[in-house]
């Protein structure tokens, strides 16, 4: 009697291993893409934060040195889309704001509302000619003066953004006072 030695693997060892082998590659490539997926919502997140933080950075840069009696929007508590204004600029060359004749000079017409093609770019005009886009992917721009405090500009900026069924809403409010 002769022993035959047993080499290789059985069919059915074979087919274990291979369902085990798959198994496990589509556990690893599902947890690969959704942590791809994450990455992606996170940073559409963190991109909508910066460009709301820039248009309100810039939005109150330019408002701050607004004189109220130049702001567009009146004080009655109803929100608009767009704010035009002018600021306090030496703009004789004199090195002064205020002309011989006591007249406060004052710059052209500053203009803030959303434009473009899809109407989601916060756009900075200068007498009515878009001059700069502030930021990009904006879906709300509203501002608001209140009877109760003229002086104070509300202003609501809002973004959606995400990939797929991952949407997600950023807002930012802010006031910002202006010149007397």
């Amino acid at each position: 009697m002769t022993m035959k030695t047993k080499m290789g693997f059985t069919l059915i060892e074979l087919m274990v291993s291979t369902a085990i082998a798959v198994g496990i590659g589509a556990v690893i490539t599902m947890t690969l893409k959704m942590n791809q997926q994450s990455w992606e919502v996170s940073d559409a997140y963190l991109t909508s934060s910066l460009q709301l933080r820039m248009a309100a950075e810039t939005l109150s840069q330019d408002l701050v040195a607004a004189k109220s009696s130049t702001l567009s929007i009146p004080a009655d508590g109803t929100w608009y889309n767009a704010i035009s204004f002018q600021v306090p600029m030496d703009m004789n060359g004199d090195g002064v704001v205020v002309d011989g004749g006591g007249t406060l000079e004052l710059s052209p017409v500053l203009s803030f509302s959303l434009a473009g093609t899809e109407g989601t770019a916060v756009v900075r005009s200068v007498d009515g000619t878009p001059n700069r886009v502030v930021a990009n992917g904006v879906s709300a721009l509203q501002f608001r003066r209140q009877a109760a405090t003229p002086q104070v500009v509300e202003i609501q900026l809002t973004v959606r953004r995400g990939l797929g069924d991952f949407k997600n809403t950023a807002s930012f409010s802010t006031q910002v006072r202006v010149r007397n």
